[in-house]
């Protein structure tokens, strides 16, 4: 897949509390309150002049895979294994 030059080709894990484990390279693990989140993805696509290529929210996972069937996005290999991952570490 292709980015343009403003989007980063990363993807933000938006959690509560920080992962214990190594997500894919693409994907980085942002947590917090909703404003701490807000803040760090905003300040860090501001200094860097460049924006995130999307946003999983640890809770919305089962909802997007369920959602492909009635139009919703694609569920790709990647967020099948994260999701995967993610259930045995914390049993969504």
């Amino acid at each position: 897949m292709e980015y343009s030059p403003l989007f980063n080709g990363v993807f933000t894990v938006i959690t509560k509390n920080k992962l214990d484990f190594e997500l894919p390279s693409k994907f980085i693990n942002v947590y917090g309150s909703n404003e701490e989140v807000s803040f760090a993805i905003q300040n860090y696509q501001i200094q860097n002049d460049e924006a995130y290529s999307g946003h999983f929210i640890i809770d919305n996972l089962e909802k997007k895979k369920a959602m492909e069937e009635f139009g919703g996005a694609p569920f790709t290999n990647e967020d099948q294994q994260m999701l995967e991952e993610l259930q045995k570490r914390l049993i969504l």
